[in-house]
């Protein structure tokens, strides 16, 4: 017997796109002013430490005024002349990015440059109508690293939609279908549940999807090996040998991040598993129903363990670092099969032990109660999945 598709509040869908649909903004608006205020204009100031070096004339001087919501600003433009093979071109470039401040600020920047003044600049060889007065990395060229906050606070934000949102929030039973998964087999649902203290019949949430793990991998790979990639294009350029030996750590988790996203990426195509009990909110000493529901090719499967699983989490303090340590402190196994028919569906009764400790979260100590599916695919990724549920303390 199929069991029915079990579904979520409106609240709860229609809040998690939000949350990534924002966080997506955030993280996309980050990435490309990051890319445009600090990664453009670093690659060009260390390329043009190649250019050729021409005397150049200021040929007249002013301060441009930028007018926003937030006030007014002041940048300095210079303009001078340089000649090339007995060609004269001009510019008004002063440094690959510039930045407005104060009119003061202009001021005394132009004051290094009156008009008529004779200096330096230097142009591209292989187009000589490229040219900047001011090739050195400066404070200005930081600026671009502010746009780091919105990638992080993006990413924040959709990582929260994709693993955490809702997390605790079980999909309750429609009271228009029969059964949870858990009843599919006859069994009933237990009498005196109640959804607001998350009891009853559940098909429960995984706490990561597979695509938020391939989207989350694949953001990291592209961020590591994006940053990773200039420091290798200078090091190229500038034929600096040692520059290569130091980064390589760094390249080598590089190709890992790159390696993991392949591997998720095909994840994507496995036979995914469905888990539902009979209560949510299970007290402890007492029996909950299990059931596992897999659709795809179950066939690819060689090997299905369901098994539940409690964990301790301790956070602690050790000088400047905060370390985590995760302890599996009970191991429950469900089923263990290699017939497709029992992978394919299947139901078990299972008692948690009345010593052991309820679901638990406090600033520095958590207990998680997760039903973890394990599933032994040859020569491809396997099914890795962990589903929370609650545990919670014997009715006395």
């Amino acid at each position: 017997m199929k069991a029915t598709p079990i579904s979520e509040s409106k609240a709860l869908g229609c809040g998690r796109p939000l949350l990534i649909a924002f966080g997506s903004l955030f993280f996309l608006a980050g990435t490309v002013a990051f890319w445009f205020t600090f990664i453009v204009p670093l690659r060009q100031t260390l390329a043009a430490r190649s250019w050729a070096a021409a005397p150049c004339t200021v040929v007249a001087v002013e301060i441009e005024t930028h007018r926003s919501d937030d006030g007014t600003t002041y940048s300095p433009k210079i303009t001078y002349e340089y000649t090339v093979a007995g060609e004269t071109y001009r510019s008004d470039r002063r440094r690959f990015l510039e930045v407005s401040s104060s009119r003061s600020w202009a001021q005394e920047v132009l004051k290094e440059f009156p008009v008529g003044s004779e200096t330096v600049c230097y142009y591209d060889p292989e187009q000589p109508s490229e040219a900047v007065l001011q090739r050195d990395f400066s404070w200005s060229n930081l600026f671009g690293l502010f746009t780091l906050l919105f990638i992080i606070v993006g990413g924040a934000i959709m990582w929260y939609g994709l693993f955490r949102y809702g997390q605790q929030n079980v999909r309750p039973v429609s009271s228009s279908t029969s059964v949870s998964m858990a009843a599919a087999h006859g069994q009933r649902s237990r009498k005196g549940s109640d959804d607001r203290l998350g009891e009853g019949p559940r098909k429960l949430r995984p706490a990561s999807t597979r695509w938020g793990r391939f989207l989350l991998l694949l953001v990291a790979a592209l961020f590591w090996n994006g940053i990773v990639s200039v420091f290798l294009w200078v090091g190229m350029n500038e034929e600096a040998w040692w520059l290569y030996l130091f980064l390589t750590p760094f390249v080598l988790v590089g190709l890992g991040l790159i390696v993991g996203v392949g591997h998720q990426f095909l994840s994507l195509w496995n036979p995914i598993v469905e888990i539902g009990i009979s209560n949510a909110a299970v007290p402890l000493g007492s029996q909950v129903d299990v059931a596992w529901q897999t659709e795809g090719n179950v066939a690819r499967i060689r090997r299905l363990v369901v098994s539940i699983v409690g964990t301790e989490k301790a956070t602690y303090t050790r000088g400047t670092s905060t370390y985590t340590d995760t302890e599996v402190f009970l191991t429950i196994e469900v089923a263990n099969t290699e017939a497709p028919e029992q992978m394919r569906f299947g139901t078990a009764t299972v008692t948690i032990p009345i010593d052991t400790m309820h679901s638990f979260q406090a600033n520095n100590n958590e207990i998680v109660w997760t039903i973890r599916v394990k599933g032994d695919i040859a020569r491809w990724p396997d099914i890795n999945e962990e589903f929370p549920f609650r545990v919670r303390p014997r009715k006395r």
